[in-house]
């Protein structure tokens, strides 16, 4: 019984020492201390790597791999020695997987002499793979520590990219990695990619020679940039990539590969690529988050780069543009101690940069401007800033050079205040100013030459211009050749041509050389209107043309107005109308427009319009340019200079206004002038001639002696008819000389001086009698014909008075009345004005005409008449107008005004066809006159 009890517990310790085998994963082999296996023990005959049948009975050198095999050899003898063995470690690979194991070997006791071993083989695979991961872990962060070293402190980007590569290379154990960056296409559209550094293992082929890597679109792989650009991976083995991929992948070698994106700033650069082409390493969650960080240090690493290569070329392009100004620029301390310059301003001062350091900037400022030294040092305190302040400053050899200093307060890196000093030469410029200043002096006397020139031209020209004209009408009445009569109206066309060139190329001169002001004065538009309707009713009533003037019930009074110059614009405008409306009307308008909360001024609108030719659209603008006419027309037909609608357009612009025309070819034009913001004046307007001739009426002298010192003879005899009936004594004589004596032995009351005369001229007589003790009370009132202002400001100047020709009785008795004692009766004169709509003018009826009047000569009218006629002298007839006017006046004939109005007009203008036939009017109006026959 005790032996079944104690078989049955050997049973049951043989099955649980069985079961506990079973339960244990590791192999055990029974080997003998030759190495021969006698048995083994496995959770299954999987977990072999032979059948038993191959292995059992056999020695481990014959039947396992030499490299485990000396392992176990090992292993049995350190048993043998020590009892046992154990940590020896070994691997097998098999179907491309490579198992890891540790092999224990312990002595097996037992009564056999023959000495056994257990070896236990036990799977440390996962150990052993965490193991490498671990280490490789450690040995790529090893890499990226150096690699972000090298990032960090390399002065050389590519350099320090390459190193980082390597490193890395070398720590993942790769075949390749790269960079691939993004860029500007260099064909221009969109953006490209390119590889710009690579690392190879030994025997790798290299790719940064490939030209198929460089500028591909930046979307060449699609998939590639949407993961990239959102901040993720693209990793695994090539086989499992999209087939495009595939194609672009394997001809490099890649099995697997790893890519990670690069960013600076928010903004993907590029990405970095790890490429296997040997074992297709796959990566580690881990393993790819330090690849990232290697990707952010080499994107900050490009953006440092850039950052010091724009900074460094900031810097050379300050340093050359410093070096290279043409300004001298100085940095100086706080003290004023001089720490660079650069070698505009060594250059100017003749000095070297020894004086850095050692000079002042306030040692090369001369002690008369000490001063501006310690106003800059203020300004400099308070605002930062100072200048431009213009001083000198000391040269090497002792010369002062000018120059204009502006300084700016700044700080350096360590905070300490700096002064940029920059210093301009201004040498060239004090010579230039120089030279400007005797350019515009011997500018101001070509300019005055030119004045004198041209207030003379008028004078010389226009007399034998007279003379040809008045004699060439005189012959067309005396010639009956039909050949002499050809060639005399062509004398005198071109004689009129070239009058008016002469008179619109002044014109010209004068605005443009700006000898032409606007002289504002009180005005009453519809005066203006009334004159021109008188004047221009005889030329439209010669072409039965309709003449329409019209004025808003709504016009002030008085306006302030240059009078001469609206009335020359509106002359050439109408007279432009006259000359080319062959049949049809003309109208001129005048509007106001009121500014709304301001009742002091108005903007003035003339309308002038035409049913004449009219100018194409295209020759809107061209009409105005000088010496420019409308295309086609002719010149022969019609005539002109080409000047007459540039000299309005400049003058409507002086009076601030403008002018525009609106035309089509056969349906006539409208000329339009606005003249903005024109004052209201509560001024009395300019006199009349009727009423300017009441004032002269109204003053009588006290039997004063007047001396009238003037060269031209019919000047002599318009002012003795002015002055006659006004109890005045006349003296007379032709130049300043004759005057002189005159004034010595008669030491008259007052002088009337013309200022421009043969053999002394008014400027020379005026001086010398304001310079003779016994003369120099006595008033001397200039008498000129010159409109340039600077010769009227040296006239008042020079003289106690000052009237500009043509003189009117008004002004004329009005200005004596200053100097000599008189008595005035002023005459009230009824206000004629017609506000209405004017249409074709003849004679006033409100003005009654001449009566039969004893104590009127006719006979001497007459005899006046045809001797200026004949004479065809136009200051003979203007003057003979002006006494008509007066008679006119006296006996209230608006007939007779109205003829003498146009006679004056037409000899001031030239217009000797008019002229006559003014003439035969009023020869016709004086006989009938005569006969007491009552005017029509």
């Amino acid at each position: 019984m005790d032996h079944d009890i104690v078989i049955g517990g050997l049973q049951e310790k043989i099955a649980l020492l069985e079961a506990t085998l079973k339960a244990i994963p590791d192999i055990m082999f029974e080997v003998d201390e030759k190495g021969i296996i006698h048995s083994y023990q496995a959770p299954d005959d999987s977990a072999l790597l032979l059948p038993p049948s191959e292995f059992v009975g056999k020695r481990s050198a014959d039947v396992l791999p030499i490299s485990i095999s000396i392992q176990v050899e090992l292993a049995i003898k350190q048993a043998i020695i020590k009892g046992s063995s154990e940590g020896i470690q070994y691997s097998i690979t098999q179907n491309s997987v490579t198992e890891w194991y540790e092999l224990s070997v312990s002595e097996k006791r037992s009564d056999s002499s023959e000495r056994r071993f257990i070896a236990l083989a036990r799977n440390i695979t996962r150990r052993k793979q965490a193991e490498i991961r671990l280490a490789r872990q450690s040995e790529i962060l090893e890499g990226i520590a150096k690699a972000t070293n090298a990032l960090l402190l390399g002065n050389d980007l590519n350099e320090a990219i390459n190193y980082a590569f390597s490193i890395i290379g070398n720590s993942t154990h790769v075949d390749r990695v790269y960079l691939f960056e993004y860029h500007a296409n260099p064909s221009g559209s969109g953006a490209a990619i390119s590889q710009r550094f690579e690392w190879c293992k030994p025997g790798v082929e290299p790719q940064i020679n490939n030209p198929d890597l460089q500028n591909l679109p930046a979307d060449f792989i699609p998939r590639w940039n949407s993961i990239l650009e959102k901040g993720d991976v693209v990793s695994g083995f090539v086989r499992d990539f999209p087939v495009e991929e595939r194609e672009l992948l394997e001809p490099q070698d890649i099995i697997s590969l790893l890519v990670v994106p690069v960013f600076a700033e928010n903004s993907l650069l590029g990405f970095i690529g790890f490429d296997d082409c040997s074992d297709g390493t796959g990566w580690t969650e881990s393993e790819t988050y330090i690849l990232r960080s290697l990707a952010t240090g080499i994107g900050s690493a490009i953006m440092r780069h850039r950052s010091e290569e724009k900074l460094r070329f900031s810097e050379n392009r300050f340093r050359f543009m410093y070096e290279e100004s043409p300004l001298g620029l100085v940095l100086t301390d706080d003290y004023g101690v001089i720490t660079d310059v650069n070698r505009a301003f060594l250059e100017m001062l003749g000095q070297t940069k020894d004086l850095i350091g050692k000079a002042t900037f306030f040692d090369f400022i001369p002690q008369e401007h000490v001063r501006v030294k310690h106003e800059v040092i203020v300004a400099l305190k308070y605002d930062r800033s100072a200048g431009p302040v213009e001083i000198t400053l000391w040269t090497s050899d002792n010369r002062q050079v000018p120059v204009i200093l502006n300084l700016v307060l700044l700080q350096d890196i360590t905070s300490n205040p700096q002064v940029l000093i920059v210093v301009e030469n201004i040498t060239y410029r004090k010579e230039s100013e120089i030279e400007l200043i005797k350019a515009k002096e011997a500018a101001d006397r070509a300019n005055k030459a030119k004045s004198e020139f041209l207030a003379n031209m008028s004078h010389e020209i226009r007399t034998p211009l007279n003379a040809i004209m008045g004699f060439s009408e005189l012959l067309t009445e005396q010639l009956s050749n039909s050949k002499q009569l050809e060639f005399v109206d062509v004398i005198n066309k071109s004689g009129k041509n070239l009058l008016l060139l002469i008179n619109d190329i002044l014109d010209l001169s004068k605005i443009e050389a700006g000898k032409i002001t606007i002289e504002l004065e009180p005005v009453n538009p519809q005066s203006l209107l009334n004159e021109l309707t008188r004047i221009f009713s005889l030329p439209t009533q010669e072409k039965n043309l309709g003449f329409y003037v019209k004025s808003d019930p709504l016009l002030p009074e008085s306006l302030l107005l240059d009078e001469t110059r609206i009335r020359q614009v509106l002359f050439n405008l109408v007279g432009n109308a006259v000359k080319f409306t062959k049949t049809g009307e003309i109208s001129l308008t005048c509007k106001s427009v009121s500014k709304p909360g301001d009742t002091s001024r108005i903007d003035l609108l003339f309308e002038v319009s035409d049913t004449g030719i009219g100018i194409p659209s295209d020759q809107h603008e061209t009409i105005f340019q000088a010496f420019r006419q409308q295309e086609g027309q002719s010149t022969r037909k019609y005539g002109g200079t080409g000047l007459g609608l540039t000299i309005t357009r400049r003058l409507v612009e002086m009076m601030n206004g403008t002018i525009s025309v609106e035309s089509e070819p056969g349906k006539g034009s409208i000329f339009s002038i606005k003249l903005f913001n024109v004052a209201v004046s509560s001024g009395k307007q300019q006199v009349s001639l009727a009423d300017d001739y009441a004032k002269a009426r109204s003053f009588t002298f006290d039997n004063q002696l007047i001396l009238l010192v003037e060269d031209i003879d019919v000047n002599r005899l318009v002012i003795r008819e002015m002055l006659s009936s006004r109890n005045i004594r006349l003296l007379e004589a032709i130049n300043g000389e004759v005057a002189i004596a005159m004034a010595r032995e008669h030491k008259p009351d007052l002088i009337l001086m013309d200022m421009q005369m043969p053999v002394m001229d008014g400027y020379t007589a005026t001086r010398l009698i304001k310079s003779d003790p016994y003369l120099q009370n006595i008033p001397v009132l200039a008498l000129t014909a010159s409109t340039m202002k600077c010769q009227s400001e040296e006239v008042q100047a020079a003289c106690d008075g000052y009237l500009q020709k043509p003189v009117t009785p008004g002004l004329l008795v009005s200005e004596l009345a200053k100097f000599l004692n008189h008595t005035n009766t002023t005459a009230v004169r009824p206000d004629n004005h017609v506000r209405s709509e004017v249409t074709s003018v003849g004679s006033d009826p409100a003005i009654p005409d001449i009566s039969c009047d004893d104590s009127i000569s006719y006979d001497e009218l007459l005899d006046e008449l045809n001797s200026v006629r004949e004479g065809m002298i136009v200051d003979e007839i203007i003057a003979y107008s002006i006494r008509l006017m007066a008679l006119a006046e006296q006996h209230q004939s608006g007939k007779l005004i109205d003829l003498a109005n146009e006679l004056k007009y037409y000899s001031e203008a030239f217009m000797i066809d008019k002229l006559f036939m003014s003439f035969n009017n009023l020869e016709e109006l004086i006989r009938k006159l005569k006969n007491h026959e009552p005017a029509k």
